[in-house]
């Protein structure tokens, strides 16, 4: 579901958020100890970069947005943790075929205004996703230069007015992920069917009787399919500088929330590219 979305204004409490979640997670991973820390580490980098995205305000929505934005460069590599930009991934459990992580992930706030088919209806609230992820390594080596593997991330999902934090139900994204190294590039590439509870779908797809117009019929979303992704990503760095690609492409058309009122698209895509420069680091 490709719902980042909207108002420039509110990049802020993202950043404020992405700052405070990388902090907690370094506090909670990181021993005080300063020694202990150098050795717990294996790898840092810290810069600054540039991004643009152009990214759909829902998938099956109608409209898009453009950014241009500033980010902190932040690259951690550990046994127990890797965080690289505002991804963290905790290392719970691994063995030469399985690996057990916990990941995080976000989308912005929406005004329903901006969204011609969700006119007069409740804005769509910052979204947070948080879980395990099972890994499976196919062929190849955890951490070298190929991997295929089947991923099954469960995360739970809540959303935020930065006020109030309410629990809308539960994400799963089974798929197969491919990732292979090239001197001096990496590149990622996956298809994950998509499936979540009906309290998801519906905070993105029902409509209740207060909200119906000649246009928008009253409509019950429920849990099941929500779709198919396709991800590339390509990254590349050139001494103290890295660059990298993003395209996310996700088709609706046997999703179970397909009749509804507010999906008027059966596809969606992202596409991203950033630069970003490194002034300090770690030697590898």
């Amino acid at each position: 579901m490709q719902h980042w979305c909207l108002k420039l204004n509110c990049l802020k409490w993202v950043n404020c958020f992405s700052r405070a979640s990388t902090l907690l997670a370094l506090l909670y991973f990181v021993p005080l100890n300063p020694v202990a820390a150098s050795q717990w580490i294996n790898y840092w980098e810290l810069g600054a970069g540039i991004s643009y995205f152009h990214i759909p305000y829902y998938s099956g929505g109608v409209g898009s947005k453009n950014y241009l934005l500033p980010f902190p460069h932040i690259l951690v590599e550990s046994d127990y943790l890797s965080l690289e930009r505002n991804v963290i991934s905790g290392h719970l459990f691994s063995t030469d075929e399985f690996k057990v992580d916990i990941s995080f992930s976000g989308a912005l706030k929406a005004d329903s205004n901006d969204i011609e088919l969700r006119k007069g209806m409740p804005d769509l609230n910052y979204v947070i996703e948080a879980g395990p992820s099972l890994k499976w390594l196919l062929q190849g080596e955890f951490n070298k230069d190929y991997e295929l593997t089947f991923e099954l991330p469960i995360h739970r999902v809540v959303t935020t007015d930065l006020r109030q934090v309410d629990a809308i139900g539960w994400r799963y994204k089974p798929g197969l992920y491919v990732k292979k190294k090239y001197p001096g590039w990496t590149v990622n590439a996956d298809v994950s069917l998509l499936y979540a509870t009906q309290d998801y779908h519906a905070y993105f797809y029902s409509v209740d009787n207060a909200y119906v117009t000649a246009d928008r019929s009253a409509y019950r979303a429920s849990s099941g399919f929500s779709g198919v992704e396709y991800s590339l990503k390509f990254k590349t760095h050139s001494k103290n500088m890295n660059m990298g690609f993003l395209m996310i492409y996700t088709r609706l058309d046997q999703a179970v929330f397909n009749d509804s009122p507010l999906v008027a698209e059966t596809n969606s895509l992202t596409l991203g590219v950033y630069a970003s420069w490194v002034f300090w680091g770690s030697a590898k």
